[in-house]
Order: structure tokens, then sequence, then C-alpha cells
């Protein structure tokens, strides 16, 4: 199975960013089809990655790319948050149910490049983004099994240091790579 996948891309944008998961036990970028196909409103992350002791989510984006439509993005304001915060949800329920990563450590990471991707502002952002994650939920009720156990908000450089046996390459030009 083909474990090097690009981020979405479609007939007016290219990908602009590959990741290389050949390392993974196993990995996904196909959630989306998946829950298209069933004809269900879901979100799901962009890619999903099986290791010995971990289950990890990711979301890429990348504002920096020379033709991005939202240059300015900034994932701060509440829709965008629940909307990224959903996207983990979705992809849990999946890989629960497909019995995936049960008992594993589970791994948000969430990739950000665009201009006001600061350090400052992605631990301002995870911050955010960490009370829609079910972080107090778990420790509120003691479940069996943890449903998130950490949360990334990370650059492609960072990325690349944490996790170097699973590279992000950039594709395209970027304005200004971080």
């Amino acid at each position: 199975m083909e474990k090097i996948f690009t981020d979405e891309s479609n007939e007016t944008t290219p990908p602009s960013l590959q990741i290389d998961f050949s390392e993974a036990l196993w990995a996904t970028d196909k959630l989306n089809s998946i829950f298209h196909k069933a004809g269900i409103p879901l979100n799901d992350v962009d890619f999903i990655a099986e290791t010995d002791e971990e289950l990890i989510f990711v979301e890429c984006k990348n504002a920096n790319r020379i033709d991005a439509t939202n240059p300015d993005f900034n994932p701060a304001d509440d829709r965008k948050l629940n909307i990224i915060a959903r996207k983990y949800y979705d992809s849990l329920n999946f890989c629960m149910f497909s019995e995936r990563g049960l008992s594993k450590r589970k791994i948000y990471c969430f990739i950000v490049e665009a201009k006001l991707g600061s350090l400052t502002l992605r631990n301002q952002w995870k911050i955010l983004l960490a009370k829609r994650l079910p972080f107090e939920l778990q420790k509120q009720n003691h479940f069996p099994m943890k449903m998130i156990d950490e949360l990334n908000i990370m650059s492609i450089g960072e990325w690349n240091k944490k996790y170097p046996q699973f590279p992000i390459t950039r594709l395209i030009e970027e304005i200004c790579p971080n």
C-alpha cells in the first residue's frame, strides 16, 4: 500500500506538500473519500498514521503557497477552531470503529504554515483548540482508554524534527516558508 501522500488539491490548485509515511505500520489519506462515498457529512483530518506506540492524526494548512486563497489564514476564530476539533473527533471515531490504535497514544498534530503562524500564535491556538478537544472530558470521567494524549500545533520544520521518520516535503514555491 502506498504511504506517500500529498495535501488536498483540486483542478485549479496542485498539491503543495508531500508526507512520507512509508515507515508507518498503517497510514491513510482516504477518510474524506470514505465519508463522501457513504454520503455522510463528517469531517476528517488529512492523514492518519499508526506506529508501534502511537496513532497520529495530522491536519495541514499551508497558507504560504503562492496561490493561497487565504494567505492571512488565522485559525483562532471559533468557527475554524470548531471545524479543526470536529476533524479530530470524526477521524477518531472512524479509527475506533475500525479498531485502529485503540490502546495506543493518540496524538493530534495541526501543521500550520502561514504568515500569522509564529510560535507565540501557535501556542495561543493550541490553548484555544485544546479546550475543544476531550482532554477535560477524559480527565473528569476516567475512561478506560484515552481519547487523546497530546496536541501539537507546529510548523513543517517542527514536524520534521519531531517525526524525522515521516518527512514532509514542500512541492511548490511558497511566499514565506518557515
